[in-house]
């Protein structure tokens, strides 16, 4: 018969199968770890039931990586604002519903709760929820089209950052899509979907020729909606 530490080490492995040992949320699981009601609680306050389906998972950690038009330091300050953010609501880990125009899916968003330090630097909610929203925006277009940001966008072309596909150009925006990003804390779904509604149409407006898409990040709702300008 299995022992409780020997079925964790074998959790630890499936979850780290599917969500990378990199990431390193699961490298102390089995030293910190007890069995509770046929659940194990990590050391990072972490649940998975036995045979639970996992989606896929939200690329909001390192962004810097793939990137370019994220710096590593603002790639860490978004990801430390979605930490923040999501603690208001949830415990990791949480699944997101997203709708991209008309195609539906999940993902589940994991992270390691904040501490003290980051709920005091990330105190301001609006700043918090707008850096947030950038994390999981950007995840986000990567995971569900494949396209990551190449450079933050100028005022008044009606985005936040110009997306491509992996290693285009980054100073050829011909091919490019400008990218407007919004993010609510604790909206409902109709603050969400007229969110998207305004954000398409700043994007309308903008002194740009470029093609254009909106994500608008729920919080509360654990819900991202996203559309391209002009399908709405």
């Amino acid at each position: 018969m299995a022992t409780p530490r020997n079925k964790m080490s074998n959790r630890v492995a499936r979850i780290n199968s599917r969500y990378g040992p990199e990431s390193g949320l699961f490298s102390q699981a089995a030293s910190t770890s007890t069995e509770c009601d046929g659940h194990f609680r990590t050391g990072l306050d972490t649940h998975f039931s036995l045979g639970e389906r996992m989606n896929p998972t939200l690329p909001f950690a390192n962004l810097a990586a793939r990137h370019r038009g994220v710096s590593d330091g603002i790639g860490l300050s978004y990801e430390e604002a979605a930490r923040v953010c999501l603690d208001r609501h949830h415990e990791s880990p949480a699944i997101f519903q997203i709708r991209d125009h008309l195609s539906e899916s999940a993902a589940d968003a994991v992270w390691i709760a904040a501490d003290a330090s980051l709920q005091r630097a990330w105190a301001n909610e609006i700043d918090a929820t707008e850096a947030g929203a950038c994390a999981l925006a950007l995840a986000t277009v990567e995971l569900v089209r494949g396209l990551v940001a190449v450079r933050r966008a100028e005022t008044r072309t009606g985005a936040d950052y110009y997306v491509n596909v992996p290693g285009a150009a980054a100073d050829d925006l011909e091919t490019a899509v400008r990218l407007e990003v919004s993010g609510t804390s604790d909206g409902s779904t109709i603050v969400i979907e007229g969110r998207l509604r305004q954000k398409l149409d700043q994007a309308a407006k903008g002194n740009s020729n470029l093609p254009a898409m909106a994500v608008v990040v729920g919080f509360a709702q654990l819900r991202i909606v996203s559309a391209n300008l002009g399908t709405t």
